[in-house]
């Protein structure tokens, strides 16, 4: 931000109080840097406002604190890249940023997962397919916690499809290809999470 500062100077030889005084220079550049702090804030909330996307800011120390102290996103902070990047190619970048995002992840899965085992100690919570599956066909499912790459086929009853079975039934039954990913649409389609 290019500027012109004027030093202070006596207002004529008959009047010697100064003329139009100026806030010391480094004061300035310090109140232009918060402005500018505030702005990009206000440019980053479209992105960041109620969408719970996380947030990974980079600079020297300094600066960072300067940020953290006007955002109003602190909350959304999952990762800080401290130091002087300037002169580093993007690549190179993108991948500290990356790891910072895979970190954050793998705590909030963490957190998530400590809550599951809570739930489930306070009988809050279901395990098992069969017993996810009853659940999820009678719209209790408010968030579904599936391991990554997870399937099991299944069968159903062609009369009744709020039990799950794991081997064919003696009644006329419908195979199931994956049954979880049937869970996940029921619980998406009635309003659910899943992680």
């Amino acid at each position: 931000d290019d500027y012109e500062y004027e030093k202070p100077s006596l207002g004529s030889s008959y009047s010697p109080s100064l003329k139009s005084t100026e806030k010391d220079k480094s004061i300035i550049t310090k109140e232009r840097f918060e402005r500018f702090l505030h702005e990009t804030d206000k440019l980053l909330s479209p992105y960041l406002d109620n969408n719970h996307i996380p947030l990974i800011i980079a600079g020297v120390k300094q600066e960072l604190g300067y940020f953290q102290k006007e955002s109003t996103h602190t909350a959304q902070i999952a990762g800080k890249i401290v130091g002087n990047y300037t002169h580093s190619s993007l690549t190179e970048f993108g991948k500290m940023a990356f790891e910072r995002i895979i970190k954050h992840r793998g705590k909030i899965t963490q957190q998530e997962i400590e809550k599951l085992s809570d739930s489930i100690g306070k009988e809050l919570a279901v395990t098992g397919i069969r017993s996810v599956w009853k659940a999820a066909m009678e719209g209790k499912g408010l968030l579904l916690m599936v391991e990554k790459d997870f399937t099991k086929p299944g069968f159903v009853k062609r009369d009744d499809n709020t039990n799950l079975y794991l081997t064919p039934p003696v009644e006329n039954h419908n195979i199931m290809g994956d049954a979880v990913e049937t869970i996940m649409e029921t619980i998406l389609e009635k309003n659910g999470k899943i992680r």
